[in-house]
């Protein structure tokens, strides 16, 4: 048999028994399929030997061949695509469209990348638009239609030869347009959905905006800055945010709208972020059970007193925290006064005054008198609030008491203060200063301030001066051409520095007030406990000691003179004088024979005060009794407790309740093994303990040993808690300082706490998350919540 190709036979095949291959058994029993032999087989030639004859049987097996394999190709093909998708259908490959030939013209694939809206369905094109909306019933003409848009819609267009001006007439025909029409409204939501969406998307935006804003003011808090400036639009916060609102546009109407920007509300999200960071130092202090009290005052910008509150803790890993509670106004500054504040701070932050077992402050009499003091008033409630006098401010007492005993260094602090001052704060007297330096091709190092109040501070502008002293002596001699108070002024600077005896003075300055600073950073350390304090107050005296001997004094007294040979006039010793007989005194004036003399004295006498003062005030009431805590942690250790009895009697007088003497005694037999095994086991290079933050390491690595030796931990932490100076609460004073201006003046009492408070505590506001703050600024009041929604 001759055939043509697959496709001339698939395509005249009656489409109703391809879409459904059950339905051959189906058919009505007036079918007749010789009928419909001619589509099949009235294309085939005639075979030219008309003697072979395909039989009935053949024919219909062959029939049935055929109808099968069209059955395959068009449902795996089309498979009803334009009526089961979402989406028109588009052939995939080739061969889908081989199928559509008619008259040699064939379905084209570009055309559905022309007309997007075309679906092929069974070897012809529909819209999927226009069908979709008829089917769903949604078309405004739902009846009649001109017949020419039935081939799009229910009958299929397979007129390849007129396609392309087909398709731009129904793209462009009026009932296309209203399928794409009508379609697209059933794809919107509802109005009320609409709204819903909007708001839900302006309440996006605003809690955006909100949480830039908090974060703004979160950095402005930090950094010490004003988030307030003389006009709104001028302050800091909004210039930030206009700053942040090229990466966010709709910053600008937040901005603009100025809704949330207020002072009030500004005023309430720092509040919102400083009520964070205190609820959780208090919560902190609160878990360490037992802590200490320090304060200070000061007078701020505004002329008013301020007490600055602090409380020392120590946590279970012996780590010592000195914590600012914030600054607090006082009406009055007697002693009970301070304690009314004292009392209700306590009581607003929920910490019982049972559980507070030490303070400290300086030595003002308002402060520890013994009678009327602070401190004497605190210890009624709490008798185990032992009182230290703050050491900071004893080391600064002992080097007071030197420069008002010794003249040799009251005369040089005095004058060294003014030769600074006059140069360091004059641009002009610097301007000569720094190019006398360019003449004489000498380096200058700038002169650092000299503060005599200050703790660490001497002896670095000592060492400027000493640094400069040939520029500094040249820029005062030009100075004194100058006419009026300044060339006098230098005229009198000049001869001082002129003199070996200020020279000496600087020299001998320099070496007692470096040792002593020294001491007051080591001190002013947070985590420094009672033990490192008297052993760096003790090494200090023991240098003093060891150097006040002739042999140092010769090799300093020699130095000094080479250093100062270019530098100032010849040595002139002092003519003695006799004092008027009704002034003199039962012994003689003392007479020097040579000038080393005279200034071995001045060297050997300021070295005496110096000791005798550090020791004195370093000597306090209830040192003893702590030393004796002391004594009995590190003898406990290293096993050699001789007479326990009075470590054990000092301990119930110092913790009476606190420690089980008792259980105490048991373990003091135990932890000497306890130690030598943790430092075996962690290869610890340890030969003897005599240093708390030893202890602190042994127990750390090992934690068994807190609970096994529960009573010698509490006795630990509860020695750490006794405070040794108030550089905390000096240092917030000096925060105070720098951040209360002459610009910044009014600030209000809360707006202070909060400013200064964020401040110093930059490590937890780096911790905190602006979408909690908003979440508790939103969630206070309804009006908010319907404007900012849910913080999610």
């Amino acid at each position: 048999i001759k055939t043509h190709d697959a496709s001339s036979l698939i395509q005249n095949a009656p489409l109703v028994d391809l879409l459904n291959p059950s339905n051959i058994n189906d058919l009505p029993e007036n079918y007749d399929e010789s009928e419909n032999e001619s589509e099949f087989f009235g294309n085939f030639d005639k075979s030219p030997n008309t003697n072979k004859q395909i039989s009935p049987q053949q024919t219909t097996n062959l029939s049935l061949s055929n109808r099968s394999t069209q059955i395959e190709i068009v449902s795996s093909k089309a498979d009803m695509h334009c009526c089961n998708s979402s989406k028109p259908y588009h052939p995939v490959t080739d061969d889908e469209l081989a199928f559509t030939t008619i008259d040699k013209r064939a379905c084209q694939k570009w055309w559905f990348m022309d007309h997007s809206w075309l679906t092929f369905l069974l070897k012809k094109v529909f819209c999927h638009t226009c069908r979709d909306a008829f089917e769903r019933e949604i078309h405004p003409n739902k009846t009649k239609f001109n017949p020419a848009y039935r081939r799009f819609i229910t009958d299929g267009f397979c007129d390849w030869k007129n396609a392309r001006e087909r398709f731009k007439y129904h793209e462009s025909s009026k009932i296309h347009s209203d399928s794409i029409y009508v379609i697209n409204q059933q794809t919107k939501p509802t109005v009320i959905a609409q709204l819903i969406s909007r708001t839900k998307r302006q309440q996006e935006q605003h809690r955006e905006s909100l949480l830039i804003q908090i974060s703004s003011l979160i950095y402005l808090l930090r950094q010490g800055r004003a988030f307030r400036g003389h006009s709104d639009i001028e302050s800091n916060l909004i210039q930030l945010l206009k700053l942040r609102s090229t990466d966010n546009n709709f910053l600008k109407e937040w901005i603009n709208n100025k809704k949330y920007l207020s002072h009030d509300i500004i005023n309430d999200l720092c509040r919102e972020i400083y009520l964070f960071i205190i609820r959780d130092i208090v919560k902190e202090i609160s878990n360490r059970k037992c802590f200490s009290l320090t304060w200070d005052e000061t007078c701020d910008e505004s002329t008013l007193e301020q007490l600055c509150f602090g409380i020392r803790s120590v946590n279970d890993n012996y780590e010592i925290f000195e914590d600012v509670l914030g600054l607090y106004e006082l009406s009055r500054q007697n002693a009970e006064a301070i304690v009314e504040v004292i009392f209700d701070i306590l009581t607003r932050c929920r910490l019982n005054i049972s559980d507070c077992r030490g303070q400290s402050y300086d030595g003002a009499s308002s402060m520890s008198g013994i009678y009327g003091g602070v401190s004497a008033l605190v210890l009624k409630q709490q008798f185990k609030a032992f009182f230290v006098h703050c050491n900071a401010h004893c080391l600064d007492l002992a080097v007071h008491d030197l420069t008002n005993e010794c003249p040799t260094i009251s005369n040089c602090i005095l004058f060294a203060k003014d030769i600074i001052d006059f140069v360091r704060l004059s641009s002009k007297h610097l301007s000569i200063l720094k190019e006398i330096s360019n003449q004489l091709s000498m380096p200058y190092s700038n002169l650092a301030s000299l503060c005599p109040t200050r703790w660490t501070r001497r002896a670095e502008s000592y060492n400027s001066l000493l640094n400069n002293y040939e520029l500094v002596q040249e820029a005062l001699y030009t100075l004194i051409e100058e006419k009026g108070g300044p060339g006098i002024k230098a005229n009198g600077l000049h001869e001082q520095m002129n003199k070996f005896y200020f020279f000496f003075g600087l020299k001998l300055g320099y070496l007692l007030f470096s040792a002593t600073e020294k001491l007051s950073r080591i001190i002013q350390s947070s985590s420094c406990c009672l033990q490192d304090v008297l052993s760096s107050a003790e090494s200090v005296i023991l240098y003093f000691e060891r150097i006040r001997d002739d042999i140092n004094f010769k090799s300093f007294y020699t130095k000094v003179l080479k250093e100062s040979k270019s530098l100032t006039d010849k040595l002139i010793l002092a003519r003695h004088r006799r004092p008027p007989k009704r002034y003199q005194s039962s012994s003689d004036s003392v007479e020097f024979s040579s000038y080393e003399e005279f200034y071995r004295q001045q060297y050997m006498k300021s070295l005496g005060i110096v000791v005798n003062m550090l020791q004195n005030r370093f000597t306090q009431k209830n040192f003893k009794l702590l030393c004796n805590v002391e004594k009995f942690i590190f003898y406990a250790e290293n096993n050699s407790l001789d007479d326990s009895n009075d470590y054990f009697q000092s301990i119930m007088d110092f913790y009476y309740g606190d420690i089980d003497v008792e259980k105490l005694k048991v373990e003091a037999l135990m932890i000497v093994d306890f130690y030598q095994s943790v430092i075996k086991t962690n290869q610890m290079n340890i030969k003897q303990i005599t240093k708390i933050s030893t202890i602190r390491k042994i127990f750390n690595s090992c934690e068994v040993g807190k609970e096994m030796f529960k009573e010698y931990q509490k006795l630990i932490k509860l020695y750490l808690t006794i405070p040794v100076t108030t550089a905390t609460a000096e240092r917030t004073i000096s925060t105070l300082n720098r951040l209360k201006t002459a610009i910044r003046s009014t600030m209000t009492q809360s707006c202070l706490n909060l400013c200064l408070l964020l401040h110093i505590y930059k490590e937890k506001i780096d911790k905190i998350d602006p979408r909690q703050i908003a979440s508790k600024f939103i969630s206070s009041s309804e009006k908010r919540q319907h404007f900012f929604g849910l913080m999610l």
